[in-house]
């Protein structure tokens, strides 16, 4: 990726983080578990004094300013460690102009909440609580994982791993199995002829199909193991159990009689996992993440009365 499209992806990310401004006035209505503590809140805000040169006002009082515009800025971009990569590319006034319009939207969104008392509604009040209640579990989490730490002796990660290596997803180098190919006949007795002159031919399984002239019908199971599709359970279980290779040998499978001419045999492998040398482990800390557009941050515990 050339550093011109790195530069137009980061701060894309910034225009699209800045539309949902999270850690703003807007996730305040969200905040507390009921529509009175959102007001509470409000009210308490809206009663410390503004200072700095005024920028916006509603019904003749001022809601932004220059210095609440940098504490908001200072906020976010703490809610939003990767953005400030993105700034370095930015016209720091183009910054300030989106965060403006962004906080202004949200002041227009809470006070016509508020004036219309939809905060007051049933529906609100319910969707705020468990608004409040998922938050609450997220921080939980986070502080959990934080505090909440298990040392694990590098003998016990290595026992564990050992007994469990074969159901862990994405440990398995190969499968293993048996390089087979094999020619179908519908007599057993047939089967088991071409099985005598295969191993009695110099050239083995393709020389003496070659002379019969079965060449078109050898199939080629590649690499058969208990995981392989494509190949009748029966007949892959009976290639899988072919204990020396290189063999020829007639197998049975659903009233067919197969050739299986087996050239190697491979063992399932597995990483080589070191122990954890007594290493942490703990919960995956729930830090703001981005999900599905929308980007998620702690509240403040404050605001989530009960």
């Amino acid at each position: 990726m050339n550093k011109k499209s790195h530069k137009k992806i980061l701060v894309g990310g910034v225009f699209a983080t800045l539309s949902f401004l999270p850690g703003c006035a807007l996730l305040d209505m969200f905040k507390g578990n009921s529509g009175k503590a959102v007001t509470e809140s409000r009210s308490e805000e809206s009663a410390e004094p503004m200072t700095g040169e005024v920028l916006v006002t509603m019904k003749g009082k001022p809601v932004i300013t220059t210095d609440s515009l940098v504490v908001e800025k200072e906020k976010f971009l703490k809610a939003n460690p990767q953005i400030k990569q993105a700034l370095g590319f930015m016209d720091p006034k183009v910054f300030d102009r989106n965060l403006l319009e962004g906080l202004i939207g949200q002041k227009i969104a809470d006070e016509y909440v508020t004036s219309q008392k939809i905060d007051q509604t049933a529906a609100y009040k319910a969707e705020l609580k468990d608004l409040c209640e998922s938050m609450e579990h997220m921080l939980n989490a986070k502080y959990f994982a934080e505090k909440k730490t298990v040392n694990v002796p590098d003998s016990e990660v290595r026992a564990f791993y050992d007994a469990n290596k074969d159901k862990l997803r994405g440990v398995m180098t190969s499968p293993g199995g048996v390089m087979a190919t094999g020619i179908e006949f519908a007599d057993q007795s047939v089967a088991r002829g071409f099985v005598s002159k295969a191993k009695a031919t110099p050239g083995g399984f393709k020389k003496a199909a070659q002379d019969e002239g079965l060449n078109g019908k050898i199939k080629d199971f590649k690499l058969v193991n208990s995981q392989s599709i494509g190949v009748d359970e029966p007949l892959r279980d009976k290639i899988v159990a072919i204990k020396t290779v290189p063999a020829v040998e007639m197998v049975e499978a659903n009233g067919k009689f197969w050739v299986i001419n087996a050239t190697s045999k491979g063992s399932i492998l597995f990483l080589n996992k070191p122990g954890t040398s007594n290493k942490k482990i703990g919960v995956k800390s729930a830090r703001p993440s981005f999900t599905a557009g929308r980007t998620f941050f702690p509240m403040n515990n404050a605001l989530c009365l009960k």
